[in-house]
């Protein structure tokens, strides 16, 4: 799997996206760009990384919690935070 800017495999799958853009009332495509861009860097990855899934989550798992991981509006449903909450 790579790193892209815009759309990709797994955004093409959401009911959210249309017109080739995120539109969550949740975060629109500018949201999800700062977003994505705050998670790259504290994986240490760029756009055109490309790893095997295997990888993805053994680098995931390595580098959690990053360090917005506890503020997460998400984090109650999120098992990395959770694991080191406890």
């Amino acid at each position: 799997m790579e790193i892209v800017v815009g759309v990709d495999e797994l955004c093409q799958a959401c009911p959210l996206c249309r017109d080739n853009r995120c539109q969550s009332p949740e975060g629109d495509e500018e949201e999800v760009r700062k977003w994505d861009s705050i998670i790259f860097n504290g994986l240490g990855v760029s756009v055109g990384t490309t790893l095997t899934a295997s990888a993805w989550r053994e680098l995931i798992r390595q580098k959690s919690p990053l360090d917005f991981c506890c503020r997460c509006r998400l984090s109650s449903y999120c098992d990395i935070v959770a694991e080191y909450t406890i």
